[in-house]
């Protein structure tokens, strides 16, 4: 666990000299999905916060002093002029700065995708054959099957 901690905390700052190992003060967990790194280096023994990983959601929930303060940590052109953002502004810079996504991306699992927009596809066109020669029968069977199919990928979604 130590070494995956170590070699995060490393990849967060490469420049840092690599650290000596401190069994119980190399990381400090400080709430739910939020972790602070430390690195001693070999002469000094205070302790040096290097990293933080954030989320979206968790810089969504901060209170915009809070978000001026992890402004004021980052060196990057997105954030300047924190002091005076807004905290949609804030939320939106921070994100931009630490390269994180501020939505969630969704995928299908279990069903082919383009298969079933292919049928999707070939549906309307029949709906619409079935509206020009107004045969009702065919289109309430054409909407009912689209219907069907949008709901099957619908429920197929999955939320990273």
């Amino acid at each position: 666990m130590r070494d995956r901690v170590q070699a995060a905390a490393h990849a967060a700052c490469p420049d840092l000299p690599p650290c000596r190992p401190r069994p119980a003060f190399f990381h400090c967990f400080t709430g739910i999905g939020r972790m602070l790194f430390y690195r001693t280096t070999a002469g000094n023994e205070t302790k040096e916060e290097i990293g933080m990983a954030h989320t979206y959601e968790e810089l969504k929930t901060k209170t915009v002093a809070e978000l001026r303060e992890i402004a004021a940590t980052i060196e990057n052109e997105a954030v300047k002029g924190a002091s005076q953002m807004n905290k949609e502004h804030l939320v939106e810079a921070l994100c931009k700065a630490l390269n994180l996504d501020m939505h969630k991306h969704k995928h299908t699992v279990g069903v082919n995708k383009t298969e079933i927009k292919q049928k999707i596809r070939a549906l309307k066109a029949k709906r619409a054959e079935a509206l020009a020669a107004k045969d009702a029968k065919a289109l309430l069977i054409a909407r009912s099957r689209i219907r069907t199919l949008r709901r099957k990928l619908r429920n197929a979604l999955v939320v990273d």
